[in-house]
């Protein structure tokens, strides 16, 4: 028995398994993946997405991460925005101004990538209440 990793395109693909020899042939054959390289007695052992190269040592990295989605509180939004900003907020007569701010009340969370606040702030532009560099800078 030995351990494996599982190798497409020089690149770890699949965490290390423990089989004999005969069986990771018949897992690189049964996936159409390229090839399993023996790692027992590698430490760290090889995980997903480490380069190796045919006939080399892994090349430790970190494995690919997704990526995080960019959270916060509708209070620290509500912080992001100057008194002035606010306050021309939450006194527009605009009812696509006055249903933002009655949202981020109710709201906990705020994904900062929404397509839909870009549009709100987008539109808080138009409507003078934000300078057209502020948008950038709350988001950030």
């Amino acid at each position: 028995m030995g351990v494996y990793a599982l190798i497409e395109n020089d690149l770890v693909i699949g965490n290390a398994v423990i089989v004999d020899a005969i069986k990771a042939a018949a897992i690189v054959a049964s996936i159409g993946i390229d090839r399993a390289e023996d790692c027992t007695g590698y430490d760290p052992r090889p995980t997903i997405g480490w380069s190796w190269p045919p006939g080399g040592p892994p090349e430790y990295g970190s494995p690919p991460q997704e990526p995080q989605p960019r959270v916060i509180s509708s209070l620290t939004l509500a912080q992001r925005f100057t008194d002035a900003e606010f306050e021309g907020l939450a006194n527009h007569t605009a009812t696509a101004a006055k249903a933002f701010v009655a949202r981020l009340q109710m709201c906990g969370n705020i994904w900062l990538d929404d397509p839909r606040l870009a549009a709100a702030l987008a539109k808080m532009v138009t409507a003078g209440i934000l300078t057209s560099n502020r948008p950038a800078e709350i988001l950030a």
